[in-house]
């Protein structure tokens, strides 16, 4: 990302003149690694800083700025046309469809068959002064333009042309009026309201961008301080004031539009129409990435599918079997993703895979099956490429690019895998995944040289099995 700062005088929002009522600009937190910024050669946004809505997006090692906080340390995020100063949004990616990558406001929002690509997905790239609204997208080694899911940026395909205004949202809707309005994120709906995420195939009207996409605000009393996504954007000083009960003279929206001339008004509540539905229930080809939790092989209680995930042979070989190919998508490698519909107990609380947002969690958690059979993309069990990263080898005047496939031969991955571009991007063929299940000891001492005569068996923890 470039270095360039804008100085940021006052949080306050910038108003718009509607003629119902004012509309106001949310202002956005991030996530700031301090060692990370302090080590930099030249402090900035790049790895330290990243633009989120809420603090759910912050890592390990991450603390969250308020918006207040964000400009004070001389950072600026945005969601209008500037590109570079965008907040991260998520990408989705139908990887059983059309192979598409929609943008999304948070991870829930991906459809359960979707995978979830991550929330700053290609932060590591630079974005270059000349990537701007108009522009053909590309991606290289570490420079890309269009390949990231941004607050008024849609991500976009191939050399397809980067266009502002782009990122979808979705709608709150009141069974009660029948009436929607467009919505920044779930946290901005009522109670009693009904959220329709982006990619929703419930959502009817026009379409939802950031200049229509409705937020909460931060008030003081019955003071406006400024319109945010959701309440850790507020200081202790305020209260979090969803968006249907603000005053009637405010109207907080993530963006203004700037790029339509003339400039379009925002739409207004408009009456939800549901769309036609073509069969009452789920087609039965329908294809969900999970594992049957109560698929027994051979009917035989211990051997679920997460028993077949413990033997590296076992799984090699039961996984030819139909039933079991069938019933245990994740262990046999069809696909892979968390479960959604399924939580497990930790620290005296049921918990759901969003509970293992932190470093420290996940390598407590991740090594009991009970979790990681749950949590499989989150523990670490998805291991893939990115299937749009390329590589010039440089070993021709003209250029020899590779994709992350080329890399996965044993001789390959040792000499090219060292580059960290390749090691991040290409993650199954060079071996390199985070893998949560797996034990970290404190023993400096390495694996024998002699490998064992059987498999290695992960062995469950004392902590019980919901299978």
């Amino acid at each position: 990302m470039r270095t360039k700062m804008k100085i940021v005088a006052t949080i306050f929002s910038i108003i718009l003149q509607s003629s119902q009522a004012t509309i106001y600009e949310a202002q956005y937190g991030g996530c700031f690694n301090a060692t990370l910024h302090a080590e930099s050669e030249s402090p900035g946004r790049g790895s330290s800083f990243h633009c989120h809505f809420t603090s759910d997006s912050c890592k390990d090692g991450e603390d969250w700025l308020a918006p207040s906080e964000v400009a004070l340390n001389g950072f600026t995020c945005t969601c209008d046309d500037d590109l570079n100063q965008n907040v991260f949004t998520t990408p989705c990616y139908n990887m059983f469809g059309d192979h598409s990558v929609q943008c999304a406001s948070s991870p829930s929002d991906c459809p359960e068959s979707w995978y979830v690509l991550g929330e700053r997905y290609n932060a590591h790239h630079a974005v270059l002064e000349n990537c701007t609204d108009k522009s053909s997208a590309y991606v290289t080694d570490l420079e890309s333009c269009g390949k990231q899911c941004l607050c008024n940026y849609a991500y976009q395909i191939r050399d397809n042309m980067v266009e502002v205004g782009t990122s979808p949202y979705g709608k709150c809707y009141n069974p009660d009026t029948n009436l929607q309005y467009c919505a920044a994120t779930e946290s901005t709906c009522a109670d009693g309201e009904m959220y329709h995420g982006p990619i929703s195939d419930t959502l009817s009207g026009p379409e939802c961008n950031c200049d229509r996409a409705k937020t909460g605000a931060c008030m003081i009393g019955d003071d406006l301080s400024y319109c945010a996504v959701a309440e850790d954007s507020c200081l202790d000083t305020m209260t979090f004031v969803k968006a249907a009960d603000l005053p009637s003279d405010v109207d907080c929206r993530l963006c203004k539009n700037t790029w339509d001339a003339p400039t379009v008004s925002p739409a207004p509540t408009e009456t939800y129409t549901p769309p036609p539905t073509a069969t009452p229930t789920a087609s039965p080809t329908e294809f969900v990435c999970k594992d049957d939790h109560k698929f027994r092989h051979q009917g035989k209680k211990k051997k679920s599918c997460k028993w077949i995930d413990l033997n590296k042979k076992r799984t090699s070989k039961l996984c030819e079997k139909n039933k079991v190919f069938n019933a245990c998508k994740i262990v046999c490698d069809r696909c892979c993703a968390d479960d959604l519909d399924r939580t497990f107990k930790a620290e005296g609380s049921v918990q759901t895979c969003a509970w293992l947002w932190s470093e420290t969690r996940k390598r407590e958690q991740c090594t009991r099956p009970v979790v990681n059979s749950v949590c499989a993309e989150t523990c670490g069990r998805c291991c893939k490429n990115d299937s749009e990263f390329v590589y010039d080898i440089g070993t021709t005047e003209e250029p020899n690019v590779k994709k992350c496939g080329w890399f996965k031969k044993k001789k390959r991955a040792k000499k090219y895998c060292k580059e960290a571009a390749i090691a991040d991007a290409c993650k199954k063929s060079c071996n390199s995944c985070d893998d949560y299940t797996v034990p970290i000891t404190d023993s400096p001492t390495k694996s024998p040289v002699k490998p064992p005569t059987k498999a290695p068996v992960k062995v469950p923890s004392a902590g019980g099995d919901d299978d």
